[in-house]
Parts: structure tokens; sequence; C-alpha cells
């Protein structure tokens, strides 16, 4: 019998059991032991020992086995807390995660579930078997029920998001055809094409749509076991736990929000001793905000320990080059926190097991760019850090603003776009950091896109005009761009950059237009963090 499928559907049904254990415990820890908790778990806990034992996956069924005898022999909140358990199985349930995702990525990594099954033969429950009886019969022999929800492989879903993608550009293909023709019956079916595109995108948006309670509750047990091991407390917080988001930015999440809640436990919050000596609590906080604001997901990831050393990144940067001694001496506040997302600017003293080499936080950034997103850093010594992360909730349809640039059709966010103008030549001022245009009172710097991307172009001087866009870098940062004409403004579906493409660092994303044409999304705050660590000669010399 050809077991693949079967273990696949194991796989995906592991983690739903073990997400239902992780809330178990979780309640128990906060509300006490209750029958119809404990009762469930143990349920759990059987189902995957028989389902393991049904593959093959012997290491699996002989954990939960012994995870299942543990807790048929608890049969009161005193025994609970007698045996100090509950540490004792979440530390089980975790080997148990870790031997699932080593089967999955066929990891030769030795797990130490046999030596942690001997832990718990040694627990004085086992020494008394005759005082323990089973909390309530459990049924554990399969019911048919009306079952009113399907599991689907995200990459399903996946698939047919691109497959509405498709539509959605042979649809606009149509429409551009129909204007050759004064149809209005063509017209109507092109509307009601559309209406259905909309409707089936809706709808597959909804199939995706899951709890960030799961994503938490990883997040919950990480932050816990970090600060287990580096001999630190904490005091965990959520807030919004409750909201539900699209499944592949929940996924795309896990690993930019797991690399700050290392950073804040190994460099953030202090050890209690020399919290005490701050006159501050010994527990350390780290709280986690999430909210839907409009049409957004924004997450805070907020800790009260030892902030961000201002001057230890100013001293690096210049040490290695990213800023100049000039740069240095006028470089703001809010420059420097920024900073910390580029390459190899670590401020650690050592490198750790748990917070890496230097280049996690520019990874972190580069992954929330790559969602359209934006993340922002703010700090003080001693009090602590705050991470904000800001995501469109609509991460397929975007409503872009297409220039092109020599023989490339580049795309930015419509939200993005403050203006679109022409401008003669003379009106560019050159400064001594390069060129700028007066726009609303205010000096605002010009970068060519042909510059920056390496594209050809004709000599600026021949027309005599630019073409610009004035657009929003970040909250307090305008920028013009020049590009060699505007396409226009459409709506479109935005895939994500794979090998080799993903390393264009001044493109988060990819599309097709209506008439089938490729083209780039551009990440504004990498292409004009790069412009600033390069020198570019004046566009033109004899401006100013």
């Amino acid at each position: 019998m050809n077991l693949d499928k079967y273990i696949q559907i194991f796989f995906g049904q592991v983690e739903e059991y073990l997400q239902e254990i992780y809330q178990i415990l979780s309640t128990i820890e906060r509300e006490g032991t209750k029958d119809n908790l404990v009762n469930q778990l143990m349920s759990d806990t059987h189902s995957l020992k028989g389902m393991a034992r049904t593959i093959g996956f012997s290491g699996v069924e002989e954990l939960c086995h012994g995870l299942e005898n543990v807790i048929k022999r608890l049969s009161s909140q005193n025994q609970w807390e007698a045996n100090n358990i509950l540490p004792t199985l979440i530390e089980g349930f975790a080997l148990l995660e870790q031997l699932v995702e080593n089967l999955k990525s066929n990891s030769e990594e030795k797990i130490p579930y046999r030596e942690f099954l001997s832990r718990l033969n040694s627990l004085p429950l086992f020494r008394a078997q005759n005082e323990f009886r089973l909390i309530s019969p459990i049924d554990l022999s399969p019911k048919l029920k009306n079952y009113t929800h399907a599991q689907v492989r995200t990459e399903i879903l996946d698939r047919l998001l691109n497959l509405i993608s498709e539509a959605l550009v042979f649809q606009n293909r149509l429409r551009s055809i129909s204007k050759k023709f004064n149809s209005r019956e063509l017209r109507y079916l092109i509307s009601q094409l559309n209406d259905l595109i909309k409707e089936l995108y809706l709808q597959i948006s909804i199939a995706r749509i899951m709890p960030i309670k799961i994503l938490t509750e990883r997040l919950s047990r990480l932050a816990k076991n970090l600060a287990k091991e580096q001999n630190k407390e904490i005091e965990w917080m959520v807030e919004g736990e409750h909201l539900e988001f699209d499944r592949g930015v929940l996924e795309a999440l896990e690993e930019p929000l797991n690399h700050l809640i290392r950073n804040a436990v190994d460099h953030g919050i202090e050890k209690p001793a020399e919290r005490e000596k701050k006159q501050k609590p010994r527990r350390g906080k780290i709280n986690l905000n999430i909210a839907r604001i409009k049409e957004s997901l924004v997450l805070q990831l907020e800790d009260d320990g030892k902030g961000i050393d201002l001057e230890l990144i100013k001293e690096k940067a210049l040490k290695t080059g990213i800023i100049t001694s000039e740069e240095g001496k006028i470089i703001s506040r809010e420059e420097i926190l920024k900073l910390i997302f580029l390459p190899n600017l670590s401020t650690a003293e050592t490198v750790t097991e748990i917070s890496g080499r230097g280049q996690g936080m520019f990874i972190v950034a580069n992954k929330i760019k790559g969602l359209g997103g934006s993340i922002e850093v703010f700090s003080q010594k001693d009090q602590g850090s705050k991470f904000q992360i800001t995501l469109p909730l609509k991460l397929y349809i975007l409503p872009a603003f297409i220039v092109r640039v020599g023989d490339f059709l580049i795309s930015l966010p419509v939200t993005k776009v403050i203006s679109s103008t022409q401008v003669l030549n003379q009106k560019i001022f050159s400064q001594n950091y390069g060129e700028a245009i007066m726009f609303r009172n205010s000096l605002i710097p010009v970068y060519s896109l042909h510059r920056l991307l390496k594209i050809e172009s004709p000599p600026l001087e021949e027309k005599g005009y630019l073409s610009l866009i004035i657009i929003e870098v970040s909250k307090n940062q305008t920028a013009a761009l020049i590009v060699d004409n505007f396409v226009g403004q459409e709506e479109i579906i935005i895939r994500p950059l794979k090998p080799p493409l993903n390393h264009l660092q001044a493109f988060s994303g990819i599309s097709l237009l209506e008439d089938g044409r490729i083209t780039f999304l551009l990440d504004l705050e990498a292409l004009i963090s790069f412009s600033k660590q390069i020198n570019l000669p004046y566009l033109f010399p004899y401006a100013g």
C-alpha cells in the first residue's frame, strides 16, 4: 500500500491536534483542571497514538503512549499540583512536535524522547498506581458526525488564487478588446465576469482565514522556553488573539516574529538581579498587541528591557562605512534606529544560538516588505523597545500606479503616490547631497529610477522636461522619482518573487497587467535606502 497520501494527511491532522492540545494546557494553566478538559486531552493524545501506529511512526506512538499514561493517572487538581505535571506535559508535547517536524523534513537530528519517557516512569504517581482512577469513561471509538468542515491544503488555495490571477488577466484583455466594439451586451457580460472573479477571490480568501491564536500560542511557548534557557523571568501578554487573518500572512509572519521575540529575550530583557539593580520588577514584560486598523493588520511587540544603544549603532555604522562622519553629526534618532535593518549591522557583543549573527533584522525587514508591509522601531534606553509591523489585509489585489522606465514597467502602490507631474529641467536644484525640487514649499530629494535600477536611458537634457512621481516613502519622508512616462492605474494581483528574482532588493513582487505584460512592484523604502549608500553623479551638472 502506498502510504504517501496518508502520511501527508497525518501531518496535517497532527498540527490540528497539537494546536488543540496546547490550547487545553494553556487553559489548565490559567483556570485549573476540569474533567472535560482532561478527557479531551487524553482523547486527542489517544487519537494521535492510533494514527502514528497506523502509519508506522513508532517513536511518535511510543511518546503518545507515555503521555497518555500520565494523563490517565491524574484524577484530581491536587494530583496535578502535587506532581507539578503541567510543565512535564508541555515539554512532552513539544518533543512530540519536534519528532513530527523531523519526520516531515527527513532530518536525522536525534530527539531525546526516550530519556523523557524514562523521567516519566520515575514520577511518584507511577509508584502508586492503585490509587488512581480514570476521571470519567472516555469513548475513544470513532463516531459518525455531520461534518461541516473539510481540510484543504494551503497549496491548493494558493493554486486557486493563481488561477484567479490568470482569469483576471484574461478578463482585462477582454475589456481592452471590447473597446473596439460598441456593444452594450459585451460590456455587461464583462462586468458580470468581473463580479464573479471578485466573488470567487473573496470566498477563497475567506477559506484561507485562520485564528491568529494558532500563531500566538506557538510564540508564547517560544518566549517562555527561551526565558527558561536564559535564566530570565518574563510575563508574556497578548491582546487581540481573538482576531482572524489570512493563513498565508500568519505563516509568513511567524519567522519575523520569532526573531523579534528571540532578540527581546536574549538582548532586551535583563536577568532578574540586573533588573532589581535598576529598580525594575524581577519579571520582564513582553507584550504582543494585535489590531485591525482600517485595511491593515498592525502588530506591536514591546518589551520593558534595556532598550537599543543608539551610540553603539552609530559607532558600528561609522566603522563599517554605512554612514560618513559628516552624516554621523546630523543623523537623527529615528534614522539611527532604522540602521538596524541593514545587513551585517549587529551590536551584539557575542554571537549566540538564540539571536544569530547580525543578519536577522535585515531578514525580518525584507520579509515584511515582501508582504507589502512596513516595520518601525521605537526605543528608550533602560525602558525597552517596541517594534510595529503594519501589513495590508488585502495582500493579493493592489491598486497600482504604473510607469515606464526604459523597457520595464514598474508599479507603485497608489496609496504611496502623492502626485504625478512634468517639470522643466531648470526646476531641479543641485544640493550637497544630490538633486532636489521644490514641492509644497519644501525641498524634496529627486532620484532617477534609470540610475538606481541601472536601466539605460537617453540623456535627460534632450527632452527639456522630466516626468516625476511624488511619493510618500514613509511617514516623514517624501521624494520625487524620475521616470520615462506614466502608463496609468490598474488593479493588479501581486505574486511574490521567487528565485532567482527574490534577490532583487528594489522589488517586492511581480504581476501581469491586463495586456499580459509583466510589471515589478517597487519597494520604495529599500530603494531610497540603497540610494543613500552609493554616490551617483549629478543629473545636470549645470543645474542650480
